[in-house]
């Protein structure tokens, strides 16, 4: 998928609002980020939904370190 809709005010909502309360910009840049590598690698053919990288290499592309990164993705997960 080469692009991706999401709505203009998607920083309004609650639980990414709480992201950012705990995490800053950080928090919400790195939610997105994993969006769009989830989203990069859909296909007609290929509708999973999954994320093929792990904090590990997030943390590599990112420059945030891996213990952040998999702890502000585990809190991610408990946010649903």
């Amino acid at each position: 998928m080469k692009w991706f809709k999401h709505d203009s005010d998607a920083s309004k909502d609650a639980k990414l609002k709480r992201l950012v309360m705990k995490y800053g910009m950080e928090g919400y840049g790195l939610y997105w980020y994993c969006l769009e590598l989830i989203v990069s690698d859909i296909e007609s053919d290929k509708l999973t939904f999954e994320l093929e990288h792990d904090a590990e290499i997030i943390a590599f592309d990112t420059g945030i370190h891996y213990e952040r990164v998999q702890e502000m993705m585990t809190h991610m997960i408990k946010l649903g």
